[in-house]
């Protein structure tokens, strides 16, 4: 977030809307509430003010309901408005049941029967904006589509309430409003404006807020997945973003190649034709900026859970306000205009995921023995939020040579989501793309991989043919539960191990990430700061510190000095880098994961070497891919670990052992490379093959325990998670 942002924010909407002489005086304008034109330069807004406006506009029109449908992770009103005629609001439970009926083609397997459904139904558009709230149009562009659709008589506006209900989502992430809006006020007039908080905007996640679709572990993923496509299934979405002033000033679909081979084709050119559709008019219009095909691709789940579940996503960027609000009603008019065909388009997905796509197998199958019922029953609440039926087996069954008994677990992909079910449960394979011929790879937008049995050391079978058994119902099965004795909070027990995590200036979504994963689980630690670990004495506090994973440069020098007041500068530096070495050599346990390895491996004089530092992207890639390690089953840290578990690796490094006598190495790549990867892309394997992924360093009375990989990875990777809790508890003295 420059400064420079809130300059075009500001020329861009400062023009009055084009149909305002048509509005009724009566609806209030955002600036009645906010005191201020949405894009007013050096204006932001918080949460609070936002929810208020909303409110507003449902006192004083009758376009807009706007329901609270939970409360974001630190309490704020988590809200949706749903926009439309009068009389279609007032159908919203009939409404709701078209929905129901069309996403489901078994509930209504005749096609005439379904044309009569479409004729009574409506399209559902669901727009969701604000989850990165750095991206402060984000918050305010809301505000004049709503005020739009609220007010304006004009024919267009009239259509889209006729043809539409339009679900709108101010924001995805109420408590990064209100952080983002606070730091600017603090800042304001300091040389500090226009800068990005020093915390995370989530509590948890910060930007990977938007990379939690499949895993749904966040509480506001949860809301809009429980709440809104679980129950209204939107046939078209509208996710607002927004670049920096160096990018393009909106991107609109058509995506780049690759597209996830599990997404209904239909699905894909539904996308296609809806953004060129929008392009063609926005340039039209005069809009300049607007890039299609470039910079994003379709390929992650974690980001588009909407093409897994029957819904067009088109994923409109902007800095200008006027640009979104612009994008958004070309968005409502084009779905207006095809009403019919979105819902029939919709219908379609489905009716070809009933009936099964042709090389799919027809079903995956859980086991249950030796599994990990905790792993289980994650993969089993994945499931249940995106809406996939798991059903048990009624009788015994054989595959092969392995015995079955009733109650194993049976996804069978002949349901409305199978496409979510395939695309999370088989391995991925991420086509090789270079830049030109021979040349570099070309980056993906996101991770290449993400396949769950994997990520959470779940066993399944790709079934071929139909199984020869009863099937139940959908089961309900009970959610996880997270507990870990001698790690939990509250142990008083001697000996219990006190643990700090490092938390930067410089927000580390990682960090978010491990305290998530330690509430969660109960595992009690304490945040330390720059300063705490400046100050030395780190025995006193603490038997294990962890370095969650960040950039060298970012640990070591923070923010820097003339942008931030002093107080949130410096990083650790040469002294906080000396408390380390002397917590360690004192008998403290350093726990370093993944790209924060090399800061310890250089602060701490370590005698290892990561043999992937300074490598080019042609040299070796692993763009967020799943690996296969070899653990030493008879080491502590792999105490009940299977021997051969995926790790998850993106910018991690790989050790070679200069000095066996002080470093054990707990876990290594396999020496063929052709064993290496497991799911994703790997480019430059024979540069992992056989080097070290795990390994413990003594120094002094101590020791630094390096991770080359996140064995907490976003919360998913329960699968290495052990890992780290073992390494926790290794510190205890």
């Amino acid at each position: 977030m420059r400064r420079a942002l809130f300059v075009l924010i500001a020329f861009a909407c400062v023009a009055a809307p084009l149909a305002a002489q048509r509005r009724p005086v009566h609806v209030p304008p955002p600036s009645a509430v906010l005191g201020f034109v949405p894009g007013t330069d050096r204006k932001l807004v918080d949460w609070e003010t936002i929810v208020a406006y909303f409110r507003a506009l449902e006192a004083a029109s009758d376009r807009i309901v706007v329901r609270e449908i939970g409360h974001s992770t630190g309490g704020a009103p988590f809200i949706v408005a749903f926009i439309s005629s009068r009389a279609n609001l007032a159908r919203l439970p009939v409404l709701r049941d078209i929905q129901r009926r069309l996403s489901d083609p078994r509930l209504v397997p005749d096609s005439a029967a379904a044309e009569r459904l479409i004729g009574r139904g409506k399209v559902f558009a669901l727009i969701t904006s604000d989850i990165h709230s750095t991206e402060v149009g984000g918050s305010l562009s809301p505000l004049d589509i709503a005020y739009r659709l609220a007010s304006d008589a004009s024919p267009e506006v009239t259509g889209i309430l006729s043809n539409t209900v339009v679900m709108l989502v101010p924001s995805v992430n109420p408590d990064g409003v209100s952080i983002v809006a606070r730091w600017y006020s603090q800042t304001l007039g300091t040389n500090a404006e226009g800068t990005s908080p020093p915390e995370l905007y989530n509590r948890y996640t910060g930007h990977d807020d938007n990379r939690d679709w499949y895993a749904f572990t966040q509480i506001e993923t949860r809301l809009v997945v429980d709440s809104l496509y679980d129950v209204w299934h939107p046939q078209v979405t509208l996710d607002l973003h927004q670049q920096g002033t160096t990018g393009s000033r909106l991107f609109i679909p058509p995506y780049l190649d690759p597209v996830e081979p599990n997404v209904d084709p239909l699905l894909v050119q539904g996308d296609n034709a809806l953004g060129l559709a929008m392009a063609w008019r926005l340039t039209a219009e005069g809009f300049t900026g607007v890039a299609v095909n470039s910079l994003y691709d379709a390929w992650s789940p974690s980001r588009a859970f909407q093409h897994y579940h029957g819904a067009a996503r088109t994923w409109t960027i902007g800095d200008i306000v006027r640009y979104q609000t612009a994008g958004t009603m070309a968005f409502l008019d084009q779905v207006a205009h095809n009403r019919a065909r979105w819902m029939r388009d919709s219908r379609q997905v489905a009716v070809r995921a009933v009936h099964g796509w042709p090389g799919w197998p027809y079903a995956f199958v859980i086991p249950s023995a030796g599994q990990n019922p905790v792993a289980v029953a994650t993969l089993l609440e994945i499931f249940r939020h995106a809406a996939v039926e798991v059903r048990a087996a009624l009788a015994p069954f054989t595959i092969g040579r392995e015995h079955f008994f009733p109650g194993t677990y049976v996804v069978p992909l002949r349901q409305p989501y199978a496409a979510f079910a395939k695309a999370m449960l088989e391995r991925q394979s991420y086509p090789d793309l270079r830049q030109y011929p021979g040349g570099p790879p070309r980056r993906p937008y996101d991770v290449t991989a993400e396949t769950l049995p994997l990520l959470l050391g779940v066993r399944v079978l790709a079934v071929a043919d139909t199984l020869p058994i009863a099937l139940s119902a959908p089961v309900a099965a009970s959610p996880p539960v997270y507990r870990l004795a001698s790690l939990t909070a509250g142990d008083a027990k001697p000996g219990a191990v006190r643990t700090g995590v490092y938390r930067s200036f410089v927000p580390a979504p990682d960090e978010g990430w491990t305290r998530w994963v330690f509430d969660t689980w109960g595992v009690s630690y304490e945040s330390v700061g720059d300063s705490a670990v400046r100050a030395g004495n780190l025995g006193a506090r603490f038997d294990a510190l962890i370095l969650p994973s960040q950039d060298p440069r970012a640990i070591l020098s923070g923010l820097p000095d003339g942008s931030y007041p002093a107080r949130y500068t410096g990083g650790l530096g040469p002294t906080g880098a000396q408390a380390l070495a002397a917590f360690v050599d004192s008998g403290g346990t350093l726990i370093a994961l993944n790209e924060a390895c090399d800061f310890a491996i250089g602060a701490l004089d370590l005698p290892v070497t990561d043999v992937l530092d300074e490598l080019s992207p042609g040299d070796f890639y692993a763009p967020g891919s799943l690996l296969r390690l070899q653990l030493d089953p008879g080491d502590p840290l792999a105490d009940g670990m299977p021997a051969q578990p995926a790790a998850w690796f993106e910018s991690g490094p790989a050790f070679e052992v200069a000095d066996p006598t002080r470093v054990r190495v707990v876990a290594r790549f396999p020496a063929d490379p052709a064993d290496v990867l497991l799911s994703g892309w790997l480019l430059g394997a024979p540069r992992l093959a056989g080097k070290a992924a795990l390994v413990e360093v003594r120094r002094g009375r101590g020791r630094v325990i390096l991770f080359g990989f996140r064995p907490q990875y976003r919360g998913q990777s329960l699968a290495t998670l052990p890992l780290l809790f073992n390494a926790i508890r290794s510190a205890q003295r």
